[in-house]
């Protein structure tokens, strides 16, 4: 049957709009790249706009082309169900058979959503012992602020059979660092890591890192009870960093008040699911990189000086300065208990616990950068965070360390500590942390004549 010109201008019309409508959603969802249910949405809508489009195109009867549009969408239904049945009866796991790319994997995957990693009741996951990762990465708030550019950081860390990165295993160690990211340091070489550079001050003696990212207080706890005692060090040092570790401190209760259901939500049908891992995929070619500095990065940001290294550098800042909350007072609380907990488990072992304070990149650069006109960060001023945690540390005679201080010194006189779309220290700031740690211990006498060089 030949269309009269009503109905070809009607589906004319019915085509333009359709093709229209669809472009204008893509254009306006400007978080398609980052939310599954947005791009859900528009995956389904543009399926529909496809049967749209062919119903004003065919030139065959509606009931042909209705009949066509079922036909193909039970097909692609029931190819789906075959392909999702594996993953609902837990044989597969799509997100290793469709893995994200690596820098999304290290910077935007928060650890214990992984399935790479193994996860444990009361440490939340662990790295799989000896494993790998390898590839490049992008700063940790290039995605979080919006920030441009075009750095990338080599990936090459390695685990020891515990799953902390480490380059061999030890049966004993000297000294235990016990932390999260700042020591598991994803950006950095082996040798340029924190317990490499400890040991190198040291002397040589065994140094063992067990830090993870994303570990809190309670993890802290539990690694030094786990594993730090069994190596049977003389100092073990609790880094406390102020950025996060009392945000995780309620996090690590929610995750682990029903643990069946932290595994369901972080590891259940809808993450190994292959039409989740298929619209991960496509989100993450559809994230498109920022051609200028979004709001919120040139809001945390500021300019250095150009100081002994040259030309100005911006950096980005991911901690507010900000007073202290009443939940924040709340966890802090929670991690004093903790740390005494701590400090009778080594003390009861002969060992020495250092508590050791990390503090922001805000709190180090804050004086020695320019912000930019209007910037929320130009208004912050750092908390009494770490005055508090002194004054607690002196009453219950817990040793405790700042690094704050040698970490502005280095600011001030114009060198970069921390990395600068990232929230951790770089290789630099590193050695500044690694030669307060080693100045303390040689002043404690923590370590054996025998085994330290800061003793004839």
């Amino acid at each position: 049957m030949t269309a009269t010109p009503s109905r070809t201008v009607a589906r004319a019309g019915a085509l333009i709009v359709a093709l229209t409508s669809l472009a204008f959603l893509w254009w306006v969802a400007e978080d398609r790249g980052g939310n599954l249910r947005t791009l859900a949405i528009l995956v389904s809508v543009t399926y529909a706009a496809g049967w749209v489009v062919y119903f004003c195109l065919t030139g065959g009867a509606l009931r042909t082309a209705l009949l066509n549009c079922f036909i193909s969408s039970g097909a692609l239904a029931l190819a789906l169900g075959l392909l999702e049945l594996p993953a609902w009866l837990g044989l597969i796991d799509y997100r290793l058979v469709l893995p994200p790319s690596r820098h999304l994997g290290f910077t935007r995957i928060k650890p214990w959503a992984d399935p790479r990693n193994v996860p444990d009741a009361e440490l939340i996951y662990r790295r799989p012992p000896g494993g790998r990762i390898t590839g490049e990465t992008i700063g940790d708030l290039v995605y979080w602020l919006g920030i441009k550019t075009d750095r990338r950081y080599t990936l090459d860390v390695r685990y020891d059979s515990r799953g902390f990165r480490n380059e061999r295993d030890l049966d004993s160690a000297a000294v235990v660092l016990v932390g999260d990211s700042f020591l598991e340091t994803g950006l950095v070489r082996d040798a340029d890591s924190l317990s490499a550079q400890l040991r190198q001050r040291l002397g040589g003696v065994d140094v063992a890192n067990l830090g993870l990212s994303g570990y809190g207080p309670q993890q802290a706890l539990a690694v030094i009870r786990r594993y730090a005692v069994a190596l049977g060090p003389r100092l073990v040092v609790w880094f406390f960093f102020e950025g996060n570790d009392l945000l995780d401190v309620p996090r690590y209760v929610e995750l682990t008040r029903d643990w069946d259901r932290t595994l369901n939500v972080y590891h259940g049908f809808g993450e190994r699911a292959f039409t989740t891992n298929v619209l991960r995929h496509l989100a993450d070619r559809l994230t498109v990189a920022p051609v200028h500095d979004r709001p919120d990065a040139r809001t945390r940001s500021c300019t250095l000086d150009s100081g002994r290294h040259g030309s100005p550098e911006t950096i980005y800042f991911a901690y507010p300065g900000e007073p202290l909350t009443i939940d924040e007072l709340g966890a802090l609380g929670v991690t004093e208990a903790l740390v005494e907990s701590a400090q009778r488990l080594t003390s009861a072992h002969e060992i020495t616990l250092l508590l050791a304070f990390v503090p922001t990149k805000f709190r180090v650069y804050y004086d020695y950068c320019s912000f930019p006109a209007g910037s929320m960060a130009g208004r912050w001023r750092p908390n009494d965070l770490p005055a508090r945690m002194a004054t607690w540390s002196a009453a219950a005679g817990v040793p405790f360390l700042d690094l704050t201080a040698p970490l502005r010194r280095a600011a001030e006189r114009g060198d970069l500590v921390y990395f600068p779309d990232d929230g951790h220290w770089n290789p630099a700031g590193i050695v500044v942390a690694a030669d307060a740690l080693s100045a303390w211990i040689c002043r404690s006498g923590v370590l054996p004549s025998d085994r330290s060089p800061c003793h004839p």
